[in-house]
């Protein structure tokens, strides 16, 4: 599989640092902290074999046809666009899949809707609350309701980003994983909480409405958008541990 960012190919953890580094810079690039360690995973060639692992009941065989860290994909009009911390594209005898991964070690999912949304409706001239409003419309059809406002912008956001990125490369399905590093020294309650917040996630789509634990073995999904763009690329969810030695 072939990595690049902007025409570079990137085969070392000093060409990722150099051509996609993380938004906040040195300051993300740590041993055990989930940037740096995304890069270190996926430059290693058995880290598509893993893949093809994953995705292979669902798509059948799969070539991976290029990886982009940092993506930035433009979901709406409302400010930034999502950064997602790697892209890959995949093809298949009658399949074109598109995966975004986000990376995470004890870091959380950023902040819990409902709140973030009151405060930026005061904040005059602020684009958030219409981002929110768009997140909930595409995604299940409704408005930001008591149940939305429980969930977490970060899962919102990236599972949109990967059906609008999906949609504008002309894939047949869209896959959003998130890859959790595990090591000594993580805040354990940080941990529970974006458990609880996964969960919590997957469960707000009628067809993930069951226990549905962490696990490497399989694809969760799918789930259909309410928007009309991309109802016919169907999502899929997993989340894969990976254990780091100290």
């Amino acid at each position: 599989m072939r990595i690049e960012k902007l025409g570079k190919q990137i085969v070392t953890l000093e060409d990722w640092f150099e051509y996609a580094p993380p938004q906040e810079g040195e300051k993300q690039w740590k041993d055990f902290r989930s940037a740096k360690e995304m890069a270190k995973y996926w430059l290693d060639p058995s880290s598509e074999t893993r893949l093809s692992a994953l995705l292979e009941p669902v798509f059948g065989s799969l070539r991976f046809l290029s990886a982009e860290p940092e993506r930035k994909v433009q979901f709406d009009t409302c400010g930034e666009p999502r950064h997602c911390d790697l892209a890959i594209e995949a093809q298949g005898d009658a399949e074109k899949v598109v995966i975004h991964i986000e990376g995470k070690a004890d870091e959380l999912f950023d902040k819990i809707v409902g709140p973030y949304y009151a405060r930026r409706r005061r904040v005059v001239g602020s684009k958030l609350p219409l981002r929110v409003e768009l997140l909930a419309d595409r995604l299940f059809g409704r408005g930001v309701d008591e149940d939305f406002g429980r969930l977490w912008y970060q899962l919102l956001h990236g599972s949109a980003a990967a059906w609008c990125d999906a949609v504008a490369h002309g894939a047949t399905s869209a896959v959003f994983i998130v890859q959790e590093f595990r090591s000594s020294g993580l805040k354990k309650k940080s941990l529970a909480t974006n458990e609880a917040a996964w969960k919590e996630f997957l469960h707000s789509f009628p067809a993930l409405a069951m226990d549905t634990a962490p696990t490497e073995i399989s694809l969760m999904g799918p789930v259909r958008a309410h928007y009309p763009e991309w109802q016919g690329v169907p999502l899929y969810f997993a989340k894969i541990i990976t254990t780091l030695s100290a």
